[in-house]
């Protein structure tokens, strides 16, 4: 186990493993991201509703996984379609997301440390040096982060029997109740055993709840992001998507980055207008798709409920079948 590429992400490493000891035939279709793919898109609506619409066949797989941000999920793909389990894949989607620093409360931890490497290293040193946002304390201090990660991860000995150890990560409740990757929160909330993650989710809840004045701010930003756009964009991040893309044609899968809701950032939002049309779905917008945005649909301030998820999942089989339709015509 100790040359598994996932080793330091408990809930992909938990899905892999699953997927690697099933003896049916393995999905085609794959979804890649962070808790806003693993608890809003449901592989069995997904199939449902394409294999109904489509002569084409899809059987899908959430491998999304809770805090896994670029390039952190970059680096899943980039080695996920190198496996074996990827020699059936024709479909994959991936969540869009901007190239974050590393909080405090991730520094040198496996999950921020146990896929950086060199070439990855360049790429963030690009994307933090261009970005327009950052002020120059920030950036220093953004790239200084990473390299300590880095460090640690080559040298820390601690951090080496902890990749020896990988077993101790594979948790099969995270692929969720129908096996299938998806766990919604309220799902969870409703079953969990764990009286720390029930006490969590419930104080997420209720937090929404009583915070709407949050809410509609976040929406009347992001109306303003989209009715006024800038030419700020990470044309770093571009280059590295437009790369993916390449490479997963040159597999034969097709790449589809997707802009989920409630993103908060107008440099990325700038970016998606740049991807190509049949390789990008956006369901950013509260003008455009309003139903993600109401008071029944949402879990806490980040993310769809159980209802939420089945009305995302639809609407992304609904923009996906449209971009294939405008791509014959």
């Amino acid at each position: 186990m100790f040359s598994s590429y996932h080793w330091g992400n408990p809930w992909y490493s938990s899905k892999i493993e699953y997927l690697e000891s099933k003896d049916v035939e393995l999905p085609n279709t794959y979804f890649f991201g962070s808790s806003r793919v693993y608890r809003q898109i449901d592989p069995i609506i997904f199939d449902q509703l394409y294999n109904n619409a489509s002569h084409d066949i899809k059987k899908s797989y959430n491998l999304g996984a809770p805090a896994t941000f670029c390039p952190e999920t970059y680096y899943l793909y980039e080695n996920f379609i190198k496996s074996e389990i990827a020699n059936n894949v024709d479909l994959v989607f991936i969540e869009l997301m901007p190239i974050n620093l590393i909080s405090k409360d991730l520094m040198l931890k496996e999950r921020t440390t146990y896929w950086q490497n060199l070439s990855d290293l360049k790429f963030v040193y690009k994307s933090i040096k261009n970005n327009s946002t950052l002020r120059l304390d920030e950036k220093i201090k953004g790239v200084k982060d990473y390299f300590i990660c880095n460090s640690y991860n080559l040298f820390d000995i601690k951090h080496l029997k902890q990749t020896l150890s990988m077993d101790n990560n594979i948790n099969l409740a995270y692929n969720g109740p129908n096996n299938v990757g998806y766990y919604s929160l309220d799902n969870q909330l409703e079953t969990t055993k764990d009286e720390s993650v029930r006490s969590d989710l419930i104080h997420r809840k209720q937090t929404y709840s009583l915070d709407n004045v949050v809410l509609k701010k976040r929406v009347s930003d992001l109306i303003e992001y989209h009715n006024l756009p800038n030419n700020n964009y990470d044309e770093v991040n571009l280059q590295r998507i437009i790369h993916l893309i390449d490479i997963s044609e040159a597999k034969g899968i097709e790449l589809v980055f997707v802009l989920p809701q409630i993103v908060l950032d107008r440099n990325l939002i700038n970016l998606s207008k740049l991807i190509p049309k049949k390789n990008l779905i956006d369901l950013s917008s509260p003008k455009k798709f309003p139903e993600l945005y109401k008071k029944e649909n949402i879990f806490d301030l980040g993310h769809l409920n159980s209802n939420g998820a089945e009305v995302f999942t639809k609407l992304l089989v609904n923009q996906y079948l449209e971009n294939i339709e405008g791509d014959l015509k």
